[in-house]
């Protein structure tokens, strides 16, 4: 079996792993936001918001440090990094024991929704078996694309056969945890590829506790400023209808972003070698192109969403979700700033071992969300903690740049926009001037994405984007000008 794959391959593997992601709550959304109603998708998102901090610190920064370790030994004697990953998993039981039985104790106990409470501890089980990062590591994204597809097929179809009303949310919190269980208990079949077994007297577990910490911090950060940001909806406008518009403009937000940082998964191995080899030029040059991707992908899709906000919400989740218009517009805000703390975070922080930065940009982060949450909220409701999560984005992505100004061609980086942004501004002036030939919303809608997407495309090409040009380049097969150590 291949265990690494080029990262073209991989971006190719990761961006279907990213649509797939997106076509599913697509799929899934208008059918649930209708069925459960917003007060049911409130109440599960505010349940759900509450098992991810134990879900969190099960993991304990694992997934990234992980990652990163496989990335670094992955050339060496396989013992070597068989040895970390079965120390690694162990770690994770250990934790996973202490917050099955914390969570239990603070929580289901005295939920008053008991029986869906219960049912999410499957969640911190997720947990313990994902080992994704393993494959992350060896660059090899094949068989999470391929486990994602059939794991998120089954369960859509599970979905529409038994989620049937308002009363179903239970129902529906199974067949998510359940199908994600599957899912990554299905991964350890791929095993014996990659590991061999290891003496239990030979493993030191808590030896990477310190290491996994370090990563485990910035992920409390960033829970913080998006989880807490749902908890303290539901504690203060003890609403769940204001948890639900928040929660659907959030989730259509977060799928499209997936497209945006799709990139960075891949990278973070490949720049993790790169660092080992002490390689600085090539790690300039792949950072140089994914803030060129970043800004590509970013911002049609945030002006797409101002242009088409107000037709897409009433046919995508139905009657009673109209102030999840002004939410999603909000929310798309933040497109662009996580995109870059994407790449500066986890792509150069993370990888180079500066992790102590993406930690206090974050505790920033969180610092300020807690606050303006405590105040926007009471004054807003939900438009208060979006308002909140897109001020707290901002300031992490500049931060963020500006700790690396003396590392990093960040200036250079940040130059490179311009194009994308015209064309982007471009894109957004003809949609909302042009003019209204259907009157069914998905007529309508369908116009308007192919239209701007062709607007967009034919802005970028009118004005001969490098970066634009690679990439229509290797579509089509176009033999590139560059030497083969350029390519990506």
């Amino acid at each position: 079996m291949k265990l690494k794959q080029s990262v073209s391959t991989n971006f190719i593997f990761n961006f279907l792993n990213q649509i797939l992601a997106v076509l599913v709550p697509f799929i899934t959304v208008p059918y649930l936001a209708r069925t459960l109603g917003p007060a049911g998708i409130g109440e599960y998102s505010f349940a759900l918001s509450l098992v991810a901090y134990f879900a969190s610190f099960t993991n304990l920064g694992v997934n990234l440090y992980g990652q990163r370790q496989i990335a670094y030994l992955k050339n060496e004697n396989k013992e070597v990094y068989s040895k970390v990953f079965w120390e690694l998993v162990l770690l994770r039981v250990c934790l996973g024991i202490i917050s099955s039985v914390t969570y239990f104790l603070l929580i289901v106990r005295i939920s008053d929704s008991y029986l869906l409470s219960a049912l999410l501890t499957l969640e911190i089980l997720n947990m313990i078996l994902d080992i994704q990062w393993l494959f992350q590591g060896f660059e090899n994204f094949r068989i999470i694309t391929i486990r994602n597809f059939i794991v998120k097929t089954v369960t859509v179809l599970a979905i529409f056969i038994f989620v049937k009303s308002s009363s179903d949310i239970a129902v529906y919190a199974l067949i998510m945890s359940v199908g994600n269980l599957v899912g990554f208990a299905s991964m350890w079949l791929a095993l014996r590829y990659y590991v061999v077994k290891v003496s239990f007297n030979e493993l030191h577990v808590f030896s990477h506790l310190k290491g996994a910490l370090a990563l485990y911090l910035p992920q409390v950060a960033i829970q913080v400023y998006t989880v807490l940001d749902k908890t303290m909806l539901g504690i203060i406008t003890k609403s769940n209808l204001e948890n639900g518009y928040y929660e659907q403009a959030n989730k259509v937000v977060l799928v499209l972003l997936m497209g945006v940082t799709a990139l960075s998964t891949v990278m973070i191995p490949r720049i993790s070698a790169m660092f080992a080899a002490k390689d600085q030029e090539q790690i300039n040059r792949y950072l140089g192109k994914s803030f060129s991707y970043v800004w590509l992908v970013g911002f049609p899709i945030t002006f797409g969403i101002f242009a088409v906000a107000d037709t897409f919400v009433p046919f995508f989740f139905g009657v009673g979700y109209e102030p999840v218009i002004r939410l999603l517009c909000l929310f798309s805000l933040i497109i662009i700033p996580i995109g870059i703390s994407n790449i500066v975070g986890l792509q150069y922080l993370v990888t180079t071992g500066n992790e102590y930065y993406l930690t206090k940009s974050v505790v920033l982060g969180a610092i300020v969300n807690f606050g303006l949450n405590m105040l926007f909220i009471r004054w807003w409701q939900a438009t208060g903690a979006t308002l909140a999560s897109v001020i707290t984005e901002v300031i992490i992505m500049v931060f963020q740049l500006w700790v690396v100004r003396d590392f990093l061609p960040v200036v250079d980086y940040m130059k490179s926009m311009k194009n994308y942004l015209v064309a982007a501004i471009v894109m957004y002036v003809v949609l909302i001037l042009m003019p209204i030939y259907f009157d069914k919303a998905i007529f309508l809608l369908m116009s308007k994405v192919i239209f701007g997407s062709i607007i967009y495309l034919i802005c970028l090409l009118g004005m001969k984007d490098s970066f634009f040009r690679e990439i229509i380049g290797k579509v089509i097969g176009m033999p590139s000008k560059k030497k083969a150590r350029d390519r990506v």
